[in-house]
């Protein structure tokens, strides 16, 4: 199981997991703010060996993000769309995947996508999230 969560550069690299009794961090992602993309994975403790875990990001349109997120799939780790990641073993249940490199947000009519994949014999996602700004819309009311 996957989760992810988006923390500014200033945030220490571990993190509670959302389910923890811990403080739970609420963040959102602010115009031209470095961000580090974070994906939690919960596992079977007996898991000694590293899991082959990576974060694959994609740029979409504002208006069809949520949509094209859907029927995204993992494709192989050493595809282009491949970020490099950190791990950090919290425990014998948890696992932290940090991207090395941050992201960051300007123009508003562009979303980021990522997708947090699993290989072993077969690709798997294991959580899926946007990061979009806010944008304001005029509506107009006729009489």
């Amino acid at each position: 199981m996957g989760e992810f969560t988006f923390i500014p550069n200033q945030i220490p690299h571990s993190i509670p997991w959302r389910s923890d009794q811990s403080k739970i961090y609420s963040y959102g992602i602010h115009p031209r703010e470095r961000y580090r993309i974070l994906c939690n994975v919960r596992h079977r403790s007996e898991k000694k060996q590293s899991l082959n875990v990576f974060i694959q990001y994609y740029q979409c349109s504002i208006d069809n993000c949520l949509s094209d997120l859907l029927d995204k799939a993992c494709r192989s780790s050493s595809d282009q769309n491949s970020i490099s990641t950190i791990a950090h073993r919290i425990d014998k249940f948890q696992t932290q995947f940090v991207s090395s490199d941050s992201h960051k947000l300007d123009n508003p009519l562009m979303g980021h996508q990522y997708l947090c994949c699993y290989q072993q014999n077969s690709l798997i996602n294991i959580a899926k999230a946007i990061t979009v700004l806010s944008r304001k819309i005029k509506i107009k009311v006729f009489d």
